[in-house]
C-alpha cells in the first residue's frame, strides 16, 4: 500500500474504515460519551454540498444530551484546499465546524 502524503495510518473499527487514528479515536470517544449519555447520537462523514465547488464531508455530526449539535473534524489542518472546502460549508450552511 503507498505511504499517504500526510502520513496518516488508515484504521478499521467496527467494521468501518477510518481515514486516520485520529478519526478513529474520536470515534470511539463519542461512542464512550454515547453509553454514558452525554451524546444522544452522532453520524459520520456528514456531506455539505458546495454546489460547483464539490462536497465537504464533515467527519461527525454529534447531537448531545441537552439537543445542542456540533460539527466535528478529525482532519488535519495540511490542506488548504480542504480548509477552502470547510470554509465555504460552514458560511454556506451557517454552521461552524470544529476541528478536534
Amino acid at each position: 500500500m503507498p505511504k499517504h502524503q500526510y502520513n496518516v495510518k488508515h484504521m478499521n473499527i467496527d467494521r468501518i474504515k477510518f481515514s486516520s487514528k485520529k478519526e478513529a479515536s474520536h470515534y470511539l470517544n463519542l461512542g464512550k460519551r454515547k453509553l454514558d449519555k452525554e451524546v444522544k447520537y452522532f453520524l459520520r462523514q456528514v456531506p455539505f454540498d458546495l454546489g460547483k465547488n464539490g462536497t465537504y464531508f464533515c467527519d461527525f455530526l454529534v447531537v448531545w444530551a441537552d439537543d445542542t449539535v456540533s460539527f466535528e473534524d478529525a482532519k488535519s489542518p495540511a490542506s488548504s484546499y480542504m480548509a477552502g472546502k470547510k470554509a465555504l460549508a460552514e458560511v454556506k450552511y451557517n454552521v461552524k465546524i470544529n476541528q478536534i
